[in-house]
């Protein structure tokens, strides 16, 4: 099970990874992310942080699959992350299914390129 997480500050951890400190002790070394993975082998669990936004998460997520220390083969992967829910919409713990993914990174950049574009 690679648990995929996306905030995460330090290497201590909080947010979306600090909950999954104590089931994954062991600390590995990964030059692609901003701090270690963290890896429980009797369980079978790795949990990755990835930092937000799509390009951050695709890399992370991509380099974990080329490492050639796991083999992902049979492996879930499971996104573990806040889903930016209102809290008067949704409670602590809730889940979300999404149909569509927008991606608010690039849609920002574009943004400011057309607004700059348009000063002209």
């Amino acid at each position: 099970m690679v648990v995929v997480t996306t905030v995460q500050h330090g290497e201590d951890g909080f947010r979306e990874m600090k909950a999954w400190l104590p089931e994954a002790p062991v600390k590995l070394p990964f030059s692609a992310g901003d701090v270690p993975l963290r890896y429980a082998p009797s369980r079978g669990l790795l949990v990755i942080a990835t930092s937000m936004g799509s390009p951050h998460a695709a890399a992370s997520v991509m380099a974990l699959g080329t490492d050639a220390r796991f083999d992902l083969t049979k492996a879930y992967l499971l996104v573990a992350a806040i889903a930016g829910v209102d809290p008067q919409a949704g409670s602590l713990g809730s889940a979300a299914w999404i149909g569509e993914v927008i991606d608010g990174d690039a849609r920002a950049r574009w943004r400011r390129l057309i607004w700059w574009a348009s000063r002209w």
